[in-house]
């Protein structure tokens, strides 16, 4: 009887031991997996950090070697006579000798102008610019500054097309549906225009002209938008009854609609402002011009 007493209690206190054992090994495993996570966690920390250093020491190196501390392009105007944007450059230096030349190399399209630019005395240089109206034209300007005896090449930016220094800008487009039933297109729509720099846009002839499977089949003049905030901007919608608009077309048929003007200047602009397939009404996008600036604006000089 002793006996069994006593295995029975070495039987429960090695049950105890294996318990003691298997928690104790599970509390080791999860100390484990969490020194483990923390020390990845604290290298990605070193790593983001070690990344950021080198970056920031990067730009900070690339920044102590330039010189160009200031730089811009604005537009003065659009000449017909020779199909140009005319804008004038500027560089401002933030360390020069005196005599400091300094010429600008211009990229616009596939033209290369290469100007000398002016020196005002106070580390500031101008050039004036004929760019070539061409909507889809990208703007590259980099200057080749030579002084003290060195001679450097600086980046100064670009532009992603020429519209964007021209007198009218596109704003955007809303509407409504367009929906599609019985065999015609509906919709109420606008166009907004700004001016350059948030300036009030000189407009004239304002037009809408619809297409349908590339052919013009309607134009209507363009009002002022009666719904419209009251701000620099101009909103036009086309000129009917309640500015409503419907085109009798077949499921399929691809429809745009486009919006003409002319600026100030006598330049005229095409916006391919909404396009759409009658079929998929429900998926009627209004096409941005920033996108593709070739495709979707046209530019023309009024007769």
């Amino acid at each position: 009887m002793k006996k069994n007493l006593m295995q029975l209690v070495t039987f429960l206190l090695c049950a105890v031991l294996l318990i003691l054992n298997i928690a104790q090994a599970r509390r080791i495993n999860s100390l484990q997996d969490t020194i483990e996570s923390r020390l990845k966690d604290i290298q990605n920390e070193v790593n983001y950090s070690a990344d950021n250093s080198v970056a920031r020491v990067e730009h900070l190196l690339d920044q102590a070697g330039r010189q160009v501390e200031e730089y811009g392009l604005t537009p003065l105007g659009v000449d017909g006579d020779s199909n140009t944007l005319e804008a004038e450059a500027y560089a401002v230096l933030g360390s020069y000798y005196a005599g400091t030349e300094v010429t600008l190399l211009a990229e616009a399209g596939g033209t290369e102008l290469r100007v000398p630019m002016e020196s005002s005395g106070d580390g500031r240089f101008t050039a004036q610019l004929a760019l070539p109206l061409e909507a889809d034209a990208e703007i590259g300007l980099t200057v080749l500054i030579s002084g003290g005896g060195l001679e450097s090449r600086e980046k100064l930016g670009r532009w992603g097309d020429i519209s964007m220094l021209l007198p009218l800008q596109y704003g955007g487009v809303g509407w409504s549906g367009p929906s599609y039933a019985n065999g015609r297109a509906e919709s109420n729509f606008h166009i907004t225009i700004e001016g350059f720099g948030g300036a009030a846009p000189e407009v004239s002839e304002a037009a809408f002209a619809v297409y349908r499977n590339g052919e013009a089949v309607q134009e209507f003049g363009a009002v002022a938008d009666p719904h419209s905030p009251q701000d620099s901007r101009a909103y036009y919608t086309v000129d009917t009854e309640h500015n409503f608009w419907s085109l009798e077309c077949e499921p399929g048929d691809a429809i745009e609609i486009r919006f003409t003007c002319v600026d100030g200047d006598g330049l005229g602009y095409e916006f391919l402002m909404l396009s759409f397939n009658a079929a998929e009404e429900e998926n009627a996008t209004a096409d941005d011009p920033a996108e593709d600036p070739g495709r979707l604006l046209r530019l023309f000089w009024n007769e």
